[in-house]
């Protein structure tokens, strides 16, 4: 079992090596922040959702889809034929406890936090065909699933494929801005939960299952 100062020592050295990708998640997060801090929530809300075309209300619709449950299963099937079975197995975790943690926070920890519709209903302009919640704002799961997926993405493919996917997982996040179905802070806070668990879980699995067993592509059922 690696001890705790080389375990992080690995991830900031896998982090580093996708500047890309990971220079721009701290810049949206640095920044976010900043603006969180600064601004009064709904007045940021209806600054930011209030750049409103025919073309972006149907862009960010399908945008949204890159962070649902859907798109990741879809990834991590892909991740069960195509990678090494190490980042399969750690991709899926990843998943599982960046989405268990952001629903335990959402229903649990800050259960009677409203979504932007819950606040201020009479102000919020509705796209036709989305649904607007009231309940569970923060954090946001799709901000959360988004960068996790393409975190974990960023950190697995050639480093030339790092700027699309954050450009993949801002989009998805801000989505959910411009459908009104969270306020930015609740963006901000799932970009971070998602992009630490990924990081973290593609260290292990570096680290923790070395064998050749591990490294070998996909998982195939024995004929007997």
């Amino acid at each position: 079992m690696p001890n705790r100062n080389s375990f992080w020592s690995a991830f900031w050295l896998e982090v580093l090596n996708r500047k890309v990708f990971f220079i721009a998640v701290m810049v949206f997060l640095g920044g976010g922040l900043s603006v969180v801090l600064m601004c009064d929530n709904q007045t940021l809300h209806l600054f930011l959702n209030g750049f409103h075309t025919s073309f972006l209300d149907g862009a960010f619709r399908y945008l949204t889809w890159l962070g649902d449950g859907w798109m990741a299963a879809f990834v991590v099937l892909w991740f069960l034929f195509r990678v090494p079975r190490r980042h399969a197995i750690f991709f899926a975790l990843s998943l599982i406890v960046s989405g268990v943690f952001t629903q335990i926070l959402k229903h649990f920890i800050f259960e009677d936090v409203l979504r932007p519709y819950g606040v201020m209903p009479d102000q919020i302009d509705a796209i036709a065909g989305v649904t607007l919640h009231t309940r569970h704002s923060f954090p946001s799961g799709h901000a959360t699933m988004a960068f996790a997926v393409f975190g974990y993405l960023a950190l697995l493919l050639p480093r030339k494929h790092s700027g699309l996917l954050f450009v993949l997982a801002f989009l998805a996040a801000f989505s959910r801005v411009y459908l009104s179905q969270h306020f930015f802070r609740d963006i901000v806070a799932g970009a971070a939960i998602g992009t630490v668990v990924s990081a973290v879980g593609f260290t292990l699995a570096k680290r923790l299952l070395r064998s050749d067993r591990w490294s070998k592509r996909g998982f195939r059922v024995k004929s007997k």
